[in-house]
């Protein structure tokens, strides 16, 4: 009995050492010279406006080599959103042969905060709204309703930490790559943050070249708003104006949370109603006080029903003329209409002079504007670090000069004696400016080229925006979602088979040398690497076809590798055989041992 049992034990043994191993995923033959026969097909809905590098065509190329025939679908937004955001039902969306998809190639912009609120959460599947993906995982909803009550800075952190590893381990959607913008300017030039910049929200008091007095910015859009009212967040005309205008709070470079500005201080218990302390020596540019009548009557103005300014409905949505009590002339109490985690941003309406504009008729506010930045500059001026000197039509620029009281409530005198906004219809003459040292920063959306800023003594910044590129995956396909027509059927396998397609793609070659001079990072998951919370510790899916094999094998695919034999993962049936066999094997040891 003894001798037979070794007998049997050295069989185990030698079973173990080389049977097993090469059973084991990661031991996939990767040689073979033709593809395997497809598993299943999908389809990759594009944009046909799609003008970032076309990942979809990399997965065409590699998804076919781990048995995943994959066609490219490129068409217009009216298609798509009626597969996806607007799908007319019954639901759930279904898969692109059903009238719904597979994967969608899209790319989200954001706001430097990011709000993933209706993006994830379950509630949102089935309406016109952004859960397209019809993800549904409970905790996430949890999270994202701790986010929709996340009234500070450092709860918000951890709460998109959360989201971003629930993105990270489910994979409804792929994060491609981050875009980033490129800056030439001049050697030497700091003291800005470059992403409050390309946001719309730094002042340049802090900005400085050495031994530079003057600063020359070179814009490729003309001049078209005038009126801190009448702006829209994404119009570059807010850059200028940022200079002129200030709120009550702005973000703060480095950490990008929002800080004191006009403000002394800021606080609310409920995120609804807030006690506003005005800093005691703030004034504006021509030296008189700011008072919390200049802030009433400039929250008033955004909401009179004839300003006729677009964000008009929205401020209104807000707040109306009952929100305000003056307790004297450096505090007041606002009451805002409704709850929102982004309250900062309402208190950080940029402001005007009460004793400028009060006889101005709301409904010539903008016409006025213009007016005076033409014909009397010397009345367009607000809190900030700098004033209007002069609006030349004719040439087509803009030129600040130094706020002179700006340092004597803020502490803070601006680097430079003036800024002037140059419009340039030619990148190319932008650049020649800039080799000349006429130009000090030209603008991102000149779209320089490497080769183009290849000048003696320019230097350029690459700056992150709040961007990402994605595939969002429909998480009720068969088998990219609920995995029921997988070989071992499950969501865990359509988990698996998402780990394998996100392991097809390959963003650092991507990076590199599709994207435009490399402005770009690859990217771990949809939450932009800006967000407030993002945590840098998640690594982007490697480019790996072995490991992508690795990933179908679990989900129950098998290969034929050269010679016709099946190369298997661990099965259901290839384990419940192991375990009665090593179960056979101990019984008889027991025996033996007895």
């Amino acid at each position: 009995m003894k001798k037979r049992f070794g007998k049997i034990l050295s069989i185990t043994i030698i079973f173990f050492i080389i049977v097993v191993p090469s059973l084991m995923p990661g031991k996939i033959n990767t040689t073979q010279s033709t593809n395997p026969e497809p598993f299943f097909k999908i389809y990759i809905l594009v944009p046909n406006s799609y003008s970032t590098p076309r990942l979809y065509q990399h997965l065409e190329d590699n998804l076919p080599k781990i048995g995943i025939e994959v066609e490219t679908i490129m068409t217009g937004w009216v298609e798509i959103s009626s597969r996806t955001w607007y799908f007319p039902g019954p639901f759930p969306i279904p898969s692109y042969n059903q009238s719904g998809y597979d994967i969608l190639g899209i790319g989200y912009s954001w706001d430097i905060e990011y709000d993933p609120t209706g993006l994830y959460d379950s509630p949102t599947i089935g309406t016109p709204v952004d859960n397209y993906y019809q993800y549904d995982n409970p905790e996430m909803d949890l999270a994202i309703d701790n986010y929709a009550e996340a009234f500070n800075d450092s709860a918000k952190v951890e709460i998109i930490d959360t989201i971003q590893k629930l993105l990270y381990d489910d994979l409804p959607t792929l994060g491609l790559y981050y875009p980033m913008n490129i800056y030439p300017h001049k050697e030497g030039f700091t003291g800005w943050d470059g992403l409050l910049w390309a946001s719309k929200y730094q002042p340049m008091e802090n900005w400085s070249i050495p031994e530079q007095n003057d600063f020359v910015y070179a814009t490729p859009f003309d001049f078209e708003t005038f009126h801190p009212f009448f702006v829209g967040s994404y119009s570059q005309d807010q850059q200028w104006l940022n200079q002129i205008f200030n709120g009550l709070i702005q973000r703060q470079a480095g950490n990008h949370f929002w800080g004191n500005r006009i403000t002394s201080s800021y606080t609310s218990s409920d995120n609804l109603n807030w006690t506003i302390k005005i800093n005691p020596n703030a004034v504006w540019a021509d030296g008189t006080a700011i008072t919390a009548d200049d802030v009433i009557f400039s929250y008033q103005l955004a909401v009179h029903p004839n300003i006729n300014s677009e964000s008009y409905s929205l401020y209104n949505s807000w707040w109306d003329n009952d929100s305000f009590t003056k307790v004297n002339d450096k505090e007041l109490r606002i009451s805002f209409k409704q709850q929102t985690i982004f309250q900062e941003m309402n208190l950080a309406l940029q402001l005007l002079p009460k004793h400028i504009w009060s006889g101005i008729a709301p409904e010539n506010h903008s016409i006025q504007a213009l007016e005076w930045m033409i014909t009397n500059p010397e009345k367009f001026f607000g809190a900030g670090p700098y004033q209007l000197a002069e609006y030349n039509t004719t040439e087509n620029y803009i030129l600040l000069e130094r706020n002179p009281f700006f340092d004597d409530w803020t502490g803070i005198t601006p680097i430079f004696d003036s800024i002037k906004f140059q419009y340039f219809d030619s990148k190319l003459a932008a650049l020649e400016q800039l080799s000349f040292g006429q130009v000090d920063l030209l603008d991102a959306n000149f779209y320089p080229l490497m080769e183009e800023i290849a000048f003696a003594g320019i230097n350029y910044s690459f700056v992150k925006e709040p961007t990402v590129q994605e595939f969002g995956i429909n998480m009720e396909h068969p088998y990219l979602g609920t995995g029921e027509l997988c070989p071992i059927a499950g969501v865990e396998s359509a988990k698996h088979i998402r780990y394998a397609i996100s392991h097809c793609i390959d963003r650092e070659y991507y990076v590199e040398n599709q994207i435009t001079n490399g402005a770009g990072t690859p990217a771990a998951t949809s939450v932009p690497n800006v967000a407030i919370g993002f945590n840098e510790s998640y690594e982007p899916f490697s480019f790996n076809l072995s490991k992508a094999k690795e990933q179908m094998l679990l989900a129950g695919f098998e290969y034929y590798d050269g010679n016709n034999s099946y190369i298997i993962g661990f099965s259901p049936v290839f384990i419940g055989i192991l375990m009665v066999f090593v179960f056979t094997i101990h019984k008889k040891r027991k025996k033996v041992a007895i």
